[in-house]
């Protein structure tokens, strides 16, 4: 029988049919518009990246969990299992996983009997997925708590993230940008693709790796470091 829980944020953007077929359960961040509030898991994503596209006006931000729908997911969990692991995007860019701690210390007088773990994944998005994915799956073969936390340790020790972005703008307007902030003043005056890392090797923060002036220059980039990192 099934003893752990994984649950992960919707910033992973792990396909439904995934989180369903390993029993990943995922907590929303939000979506601002216009001072509405939107569960980014619900959001039409052709609508928001359109309506990011208008940067005459106020740009959308976002928002994550609050401690309460933290303490909401444990509790609902904690019916059946006797531990649970969460495994957030980098602590860098959100207080996310701030607020999975609050609520874990909130837990622990309420779910006296279930054993809460969080990890900083020192990612983002499809760096999540697999470090999700190989906790979901060990869950499911019955490992302990113990050892899915050191599974998923292991794997964000090896996690390389590089992405490219046509542009730095929304990383810069968010305060997500760090190392790379130079790179993005400069997108005004010339016209450039980025590649940027975000793993443990960065610390969880942006690290600016390699820039080029056309796609094919930059996917050619892109080809080269991961040969590099995979050796």
């Amino acid at each position: 029988m099934k003893k752990v829980a994984i649950i992960t944020d919707s910033v992973a953007a792990i396909p439904r049919e995934i989180a369903e077929k390993y029993e990943i359960t995922i907590v929303p961040f939000h979506a601002i518009v216009d001072g509405k509030d939107y569960p980014d898991m619900g959001v039409d994503m052709r609508w928001l990246y359109n309506r990011l596209k208008e940067k005459d006006k106020h740009l959308p931000t976002t928002s994550c969990p609050s401690e309460g729908e933290f303490l909401q997911a444990y509790s609902r969990l904690a019916q059946n299992l006797e531990a649970i692991l969460y495994i957030s995007m980098t602590s860098a860019f959100s207080k996310g996983y701030h607020a999975a701690v609050e609520a874990k210390e909130i837990a622990r007088e309420k779910l006296p009997k279930t054993r809460i773990e969080i990890i900083d994944s020192y990612t983002v998005e499809a760096g999540e997925i697999p470090i999700v994915i190989e906790a979901a799956k060990a869950a499911k073969e019955d490992k302990d708590l113990d050892e899915i936390v050191e599974l998923a340790n292991k794997i964000i020790t090896k996690m390389n993230n590089l992405q490219t972005f046509d542009t730095l703008f929304y990383r810069y307007k968010q305060g997500r940008i760090f190392k790379a902030k130079s790179w993005a003043e400069a997108e005004s005056s010339a016209s450039f693709r980025t590649i940027l890392e975000v793993d443990a090797s960065t610390g969880g923060i942006t690290k600016p790796v390699a820039r080029a002036k056309t796609k094919k220059q930059i996917m050619e980039k892109m080809v080269d470091l991961t040969k590099e990192k995979i050796g």
